[in-house]
């Protein structure tokens, strides 16, 4: 019966799904490669800013215009509280006390240790920045440019992003009217930290030629410098089917099998808007260097509930243990009604083979509606915050976290985070908002120092501000990241100017800070660079948990994180014993538990003589021996107490990360060693070049990884916080 208990913990209560909605199928073709370390001849240098050039990137609104301006003025505007500072409200119908929605452990520091200007103001207003972290590089996209920045800020490259994607006929396929009489817009980036891949996602619209692509860009590697595959997909085509409608605001984001694209479509004819549209691609595709051709497939043409048209359908990025989410992908969209009391929740099944959207309708939420433009100093210029879209989906451990621009009745304009159980239907648990000030277009991530079982949200909820910390108004700029220096001026009606539309945020996969991006104005003393896109780093913190793990050690925080995730319980009631060695029964409890928690099936009957089912380690090595982890130490035997070196680790902890999406170590790895002591001839060469690559060790020394060096507990825990948790 315990047995039966925890496997129907895993099974989702999907009570209130009433609609579902096949997919279509299409293909895409491989456009090129591309090399950031390689000249390439240069494009036109058409999207650097010359002194008093701006172009306006135009507005594509769901709602018609005059529907959209009477939404906004619709909340009022918020009474002034002056002195008051601004503060996080949490929604007390969920019965939450106040103390237990803020982690107490603070689990990101008050202040960045690093602060540094990202890509300046450039042709395109507004520049749309995005972020995502590898283990070596901070990239950065804007409208019209990508760049690289190292950890500490240097940035030692910048590529404009039609020179990105100017390989081969792509320029031709995606612009026959020419480039100058085409837009690339609205960038998209992200690091896959489960398989160390970015993904880079672009709009381009040619309407000349009525001619809507999606351009993706994926590294071969967990680097900048690994090279990319670049590919073309037609925005006009819904699977094959070529419509009249072209694509705005991609959202990206993926799970453990595969990649998600979503886009609004609207009509070349009218302009106006038409339908969402989800793309899945699958990984084992995209991440292949042989594919030629991609096929994909497209989910389109939602309906809310109140049969109300979806929009700005946003999919997940993926953190902590990824086999604790239910099974099937998860996407969300908030509603364009006023007045709205609801989200709606999509369950993607089948996603790898003909996918099919769920639809659940989360109820209980704050009433919300399309947020009111926010005043800034200086100027009678307002910044339009758009809708009430979600800009950000966190699904991790079971749970989705997402965050969106909303208006209420007495905050007229400001940020909201809401907490979901999948494993309950999609449950709201928690849920909460900026108050006391002027909010928009949130930079958010969950960082693994915020504990699992925590109905919590971490002390860092980022946001773009035109509030000072005294409650007073100010210029724009972002909290705990920088105060603007100077009023915002580019309208286009002489009322409101966008701001945005979205900023950036990612986990750093070896650190495990939060990494935030945004627009700060500036003081224009040349009337030029009015804003500049700052990046910024919050530093994990731990609460200590063992007397013997010293807090100057370089695995204090990642040993803390193993107590706050279960993971381990130390050695005695106190202590780790972090010098000890790791046995091979230590490491499969440890990986195990990494993966899926205490709550996971295994095979009753013993596949190891030496491991009996009296064991305390049984259910763990089982389940390790079940996903093809180990083998065992020789026939019919796993030497349970035996020590675990650090090349055998290797092989535990990628296998643990490439599985399901690679099988039987067939993954791609740098092939040029990174360590002199680990020849390529090694059997273990692969993992331990994948370890490095994705950051998850620097090795023992420089260029030596000590192969056949015990492992201790100290290193287990970084192993497997980098590995599996971050």
């Amino acid at each position: 019966m315990k047995r039966l208990g925890v496997a129907l913990f895993l099974l989702p209560l999907w009570l209130g799904a009433q609609s579902t909605y096949p997919s279509v199928a299409g293909q895409a073709v491989l456009a090129g490669e591309f090399n950031p370390k390689t000249t390439l001849p240069r494009l036109p240098e058409m999207v650097i800013r010359a002194p008093g050039q701006v172009y306006h990137m135009p507005p594509h609104r769901i709602l018609p215009r005059e529907e959209y301006e009477r939404r906004k003025s619709s909340i009022p505007l918020r009474a002034p509280t002056p002195f008051v500072s601004p503060s996080i409200q949490f929604n007390n119908a969920f019965a939450m006390p106040r103390a237990a929605a803020v982690s107490p452990s603070l689990p990101l520091a008050s202040t960045p240790d690093r602060n540094f200007p990202g890509i300046p103001m450039t042709l395109f207003q507004p520049p749309d920045p995005d972020l995502a972290v590898g283990p070596d590089d901070v990239i950065m996209a804007v409208n019209s440019s990508i760049a690289r920045f190292s950890k500490d800020g240097v940035n030692t490259d910048t590529v404009i992003l039609p020179q990105w994607f100017n390989q081969g006929t792509t320029i031709v396929t995606v612009c026959p009217s020419g480039i100058f009489n085409c837009l690339f817009f609205d960038p998209k980036i992200l690091y896959d930290q489960l398989h160390g891949r970015f993904i880079l996602s672009l709009m381009v619209l040619d309407t000349f030629s009525n001619n809507s692509h999606l351009l993706l860009s994926v590294s071969n590697g967990a680097t900048w410098d690994s090279g990319w595959k670049n590919w073309v997909l037609n925005a006009r085509l819904d699977g094959n089917a070529l419509t009249a409608n072209w694509s705005d605001f991609p959202q990206l984001g993926f799970d453990d099998k595969v990649v998600y694209v979503t886009t609004n479509q609207f009509s070349f004819s009218a302009n106006t808007f038409q339908y969402a549209r989800v793309r899945i691609i699958r990984k084992a595709d995209l991440y292949n260097t042989a594919t030629t051709t991609l096929s994909y497939r497209d989910i389109i043409n939602l309906k809310n509930e109140d049969q109300t048209t979806v929009s700005t359908l946003q999919p997940p990025r993926p953190r902590g243990r990824i086999r604790r989410n239910p099974d099937g992908g998860f996407l969300i969209n908030a509603a364009d009604r006023a007045l709205a009391t609801y989200l709606t929740l999509w369950r993607i099944d089948n996603r790898e083979t003909d996918p099919v959207a769920v639809r659940t309708t989360v109820s209980g939420v704050w009433t919300y509606d399309y947020p009111q433009r926010v005043p800034q100093a200086g100027t009678h210029i307002q910044l339009d915050p758009g809708d009430s879209r979600v800009l950000r989906s966190i699904i991790r451990d079971g749970f989705l976290y997402v965050t969106q621009n909303v208006g209420y009745q007495d905050e007229s304009s400001t940020v909201a985070y809401t907490r979901m159980d999948l494993k309950n239907g999609g449950k709201v648990s928690l849920q909460a908002r900026w108050i006391n000030g002027n909010f928009l277009f949130p930079a958010f991530d969950i960082p693994a120092s915020l504990g699992p079982n925590e109905n919590a949200l971490p002390n860092k909820l980022i946001a773009g501000t035109t509030t000072k910390p005294d409650g007073t108004l100010g210029f724009p700029g972002m909290v705990d990241i920088g105060e603007g220096l100077g009023f915002f001026d580019l309208s286009t009606n002489g009322v409101s100017a966008r701001w945005g539309d979205y900023n950036g945020a990612d986990i750093d996969p070896v650190e495990g800070g939060l990494w935030a991006t945004g627009q700060v104005s500036q003081n224009r003393p040349d009337g030029q660079n009015l804003y500049v896109n700052r990046i910024a780093y919050f530093p994990r913190q731990t609460t200590p948990t063992f007397t013997d793990v010293n807090p100057d050690i370089y695995y204090y925080n990642n040993v803390n994180i193993m107590k706050l995730w279960g993971i381990t319980l130390g050695c005695s009631a106190t202590e780790f014993c972090p010098e000890n060695t790791a046995s091979r029964e230590d490491v499969a409890v440890f990986i195990i538990r990494g993966l899926f928690g205490e709550d996971f099936t295994y095979p009753q009957t013993p596949y190891f003589t030496d491991v009996p089912a009296d064991r305390y380690s049984f259910k763990y090595v089982q389940k390790l021996r079940e996903l093809n982890i180990t083998a065992g130490c020789g026939a019919g035997v796993f030497c349970p107490t035996a020590p675990t070196t650090r090349r055998q680790v290797a092989v535990f902890i990628i296998r643990s990360k490439m599985q399901p999406l690679f099988v039987n170590d067939v993954f791609p790895f740098p092939e040029t060693p990174f360590f002199t002591d680990v020849p390529a001839s090694a059997p273990e060469f692969r993992h331990i070049q994948r370890m490095r690559e994705l950051g998850i060790t620097r090795g023992c020394a420089v260029d030596r990884y000590c192969p056949d060096q015990e492992l201790t507990r100290g290193m287990l825990a970084e192993f497997i916080v980098r590995g599996l948790i971050n």
